[in-house]
C-alpha cells in the first residue's frame, strides 16, 4: 500500500475522532441548580473554555503534522462543548433571575 495513502487515512481518522461529540446530561443537571451553584458551574466552564483555547493555540507545537490536527480538533471540540455548557448555565441563571457577572 502506498505510504502516502496510509498516512492520509490515519490523519482522516484522527480528525474524525477529534470532531466527534457525544451528547451530555448537562442540561438535565442544570435545571436543578440554585444561583450559587450555577455561578460556580459558570466559573468552571469558563476555565475549561480558556484551557481548551490555550490547547488549541498550542497545537502547533506537536512535531508530527497529523498530531497537530488531532490535538487542534480535540481542543476545538472541547472549546465548543465548554461554550455550549457556559451558554446553558447563563440561560438557567437568567431564567432564575440570578445576578451572574459576564466574563
Amino acid at each position: 500500500m502506498n505510504p502516502i495513502f496510509s498516512t492520509a487515512g490515519v490523519t482522516l481518522a484522527a480528525l474524525m475522532a477529534a470532531c466527534a461529540q457525544t451528547p451530555s446530561a448537562h442540561d438535565v443537571q442544570t435545571a436543578a441548580l440554585d444561583c450559587a451553584a450555577i455561578e460556580a458551574q459558570i466559573d468552571t466552564a469558563a476555565d475549561a473554555q480558556r484551557a481548551a483555547a490555550q490547547l488549541q493555540h498550542d497545537a502547533w507545537k506537536a512535531v508530527v503534522p497529523f498530531a497537530v490536527m488531532a490535538r487542534y480538533g480535540r481542543a476545538k471540540a472541547a472549546a465548543n462543548e465548554s461554550q455550549q455548557r457556559l451558554d446553558a448555565l447563563r440561560q438557567q441563571a437568567a431564567l432564575r433571575g440570578c445576578a451572574i457577572p459576564t466574563l
